[in-house]
């Protein structure tokens, strides 16, 4: 039977085991809070949205790559139009338009609207006036396109209708004047610089086209384009890149150590499988 000497030794070796095992237990908790204090600052969140006008041109030529986006698209009104106008007829371009028509049409209803993620331009959206547009013109009386502006092709085979009786012929070398831009670019000219001037800093607008015409004014009210191909190149990076971000934060899985009782009812690790006396255990010397 052990003495008291022997008893008192071996208290004092249990209190101070449990000592160490605070000790540490506090320890590992301070390191795993840094630890992951430090994996989520080290992933950079984007708050930013993407709002993108599309055109006639995008919805005719383009409309299977629109599709596919997690972005809001705006279609201008003045776009309606010029769908409508495209819609009669058997060629290529007319095919094009019924189909952009009728998926328009599917997209209003709540449901597909909040899953396709695009819209019509309300009422609301827009500027009181094209006149006011001026006020972003870059003015000039030097600068003509060195070359002849052709437009995408849903645009050239409208483009006498389009422009409501413009005398300009395809080989004629536009005058970049504010009150020689054509009629049916000013829809998606006008919604893009009202929703620039109406959006907040967690937001930024994009106008994506295919027509040469309207990339070519666009810049003289400092705008630059983008084609749907380019769009979805960017949008495919950034999701990439976010698929990575999730990656990198489980690279290195943060381990909680456990804590067990003891066979003698002190506090300890279980620091893996047994391999001898008191591993995962606290023990005594007698």
């Amino acid at each position: 039977m052990p003495d008291a000497s022997s008893q008192e030794k071996a208290l004092r070796h249990a209190k101070l085991y449990e000592a160490l095992a605070t000790a540490r237990l506090n320890y590992e908790v301070s390191e795993l809070e840094s630890r992951v204090a430090g994996q989520n600052q080290s992933v950079p969140r984007s708050t930013q949205s993407i709002k993108c006008v599309i055109d006639a041109a995008v919805l005719t030529e383009a409309l299977d790559i629109v599709k596919g986006w997690n972005v809001e698209s705006i279609v201008p009104l003045e776009a309606l139009s010029h769908l409508d106008r495209l819609k009669k007829g058997g060629e290529h371009v007319n095919i094009k338009a019924r189909e952009a028509i009728r998926f328009l049409e599917r997209c209003q209803t709540r449901k597909t609207k909040r899953e396709s993620g695009i819209r019509i331009q309300s009422e609301k959206e827009k500027l009181s006036s094209w006149t006011v547009c001026e006020k972003f013109f870059q003015k000039s009386t030097s600068i003509i396109s060195r070359s002849p502006l052709k437009s995408s092709s849903v645009c050239s085979n409208h483009k006498q209708t389009i422009t409501e009786g413009s005398q300009e012929s395809e080989n004629d070398v536009p005058i970049f004047e504010f009150q020689n831009t054509p009629r049916y670019i000013r829809g998606s000219l006008g919604l893009f610089l009202f929703l620039q001037e109406h959006t907040n800093r967690s937001e930024t607008t994009k106008l994506i086209t295919n027509d040469r015409v309207l990339s070519e004014w666009a810049l003289k009210f400092s705008i630059t384009t983008l084609t749907p191909s380019d769009m979805d190149a960017i949008l495919a990076q950034q999701a990439s890149k976010k698929r990575n971000q999730r990656k990198g934060t489980s690279k290195s899985p943060v381990v909680v150590p456990v804590n067990v009782v003891s066979r003698n009812g002190n506090t300890g690790f279980c620091r893996g499988p047994s391999r001898g006396r008191g591993a995962g255990t606290l023990w005594t010397e007698t």
